[in-house]
């Protein structure tokens, strides 16, 4: 087995299950899972998750409720990152909560050995190829978060990453790309203009480049203009990185050597998030009193797409409401958003 792996995947699940267990601790058992496996337990004494959730928490930026925030995966990325890792060494891992408590449970597989084998022997897998990933995403946190969790959780992809189209196309001129993730809504060019462009490139090597778009909205509409602009594939933002690697390694014809653990950096985004949003707040509260309604739209969806990035369900449901109502609509919104905003982060946003 891979024992870096196997520490990693415990010490994320003691993190969760003593965090939040309510006299903080926990649990942990091992035993002898058939020959060759090892079964693994880590048991909490807290509140428990809901049935109906239980489906949904491996899947990245999944919580339990607002009250029980960053509880089981923090950012949304410790369980799935788990749940990734423990796949690719063709293991299993479950859960199961009751009132009494969680326990996260999983087999591992180790090969069984007739000897101590020298680490001269060991040969590391060659993946095919490396692949360099040129990701284009204007929000500094939705970019960070993903470039990190991508680079983080394989030894062969290098990611890239750049604010809008026009950055695209200049970094596409310098150095070459096996594929670009492509944000839809980005300022100064967005995602179809900069398809579009990559496609009427008279060099063939740009002008072939792979293109995924990345997109909070999967609607037919916005799939045809996708197809139409030239990029080859969709997926859904916040991605599961499981479906992410599906569509690179089948677009591209390539493999993946998964050989490193994720650990996120929480704090590091949690930073980000509340630095971004409080300008973002800041330039919307501007922008409501000059009725700039196109400001507005922008810093809403932003906003909104950062908050539900980190587990903010409350902040993202309040700024989801807002982008339906009109500008004199707003102010209680405003002022509720400034409550919710203190009450997620311990800080305060100031115009």
């Amino acid at each position: 087995g891979d024992s870096f792996r196997f520490q990693q995947i415990i010490v994320n699940l003691l993190d969760n299950a003593i965090k939040y267990a309510p006299n903080g601790s926990a649990i942990i058992s091992l035993e002898l899972y058939k020959e060759n496996d090892i079964k693994v337990s880590v048991k909490d004494n807290g509140t428990g998750i809901n049935k109906d959730k239980l489906k949904i928490i491996f899947q990245p930026y999944t919580q339990e409720k607002a009250n029980t925030s960053r509880q089981y995966g923090g950012t949304g990325l410790g369980l799935a990152i788990c749940d990734l890792i423990i796949k690719l060494m063709k293991g299993k891992i479950e859960v199961e909560s009751s009132s009494l408590g969680t326990e996260f449970s999983f087999v591992f597989p180790f090969e069984k050995v007739s000897s101590q084998i020298s680490s001269s022997n060991i040969k590391s897998e060659v993946p095919i190829k490396n692949i360099n990933i040129l990701m284009a995403e204007d929000d500094e946190l939705n970019g960070k978060l993903f470039q990190d969790l991508i680079e983080n959780s394989t030894n062969n992809i290098k990611v890239d990453w750049v604010k809008n189209g026009e950055e695209v196309i200049k970094v596409i001129a310098t150095k070459n790309y096996d594929i670009i993730l492509m944000d839809i809504e980005m300022p100064i060019k967005n995602g179809f203009q900069t398809s579009q462009e990559i496609r009427n490139h008279k060099d063939p090597n740009i002008k072939n480049i792979p293109i995924i778009a990345m997109t909070a909205h999967l609607f037919e509409d916005v799939l045809q203009r996708c197809d139409n602009s030239g990029m080859n594939d969709c997926i859904s933002k916040p991605f599961q990185i499981e479906i992410l690697y599906k569509k690179i390694f089948e677009t591209i014809n390539s493999t993946i050597d998964s050989t490193k653990n994720s650990p996120t950096n929480k704090s590091k985004y949690l930073k980000i998030f509340k630095r971004t949003f409080k300008e973002d707040y800041r330039q919307l509260s501007i922008a409501m009193e000059g009725e700039d309604v196109k400001t507005i739209e922008s810093k809403l969806h932003k906003m909104k797409g950062s908050s539900a990035t980190m587990d903010f369900p409350v902040i993202a449901e309040t700024l989801k409401r807002m982008e339906s109502k009109k500008i004199v609509d707003l102010s209680e919104d405003l002022i509720q958003l400034k409550q919710q905003f203190h009450e997620a982060t311990n800080e305060s946003l100031e115009i």
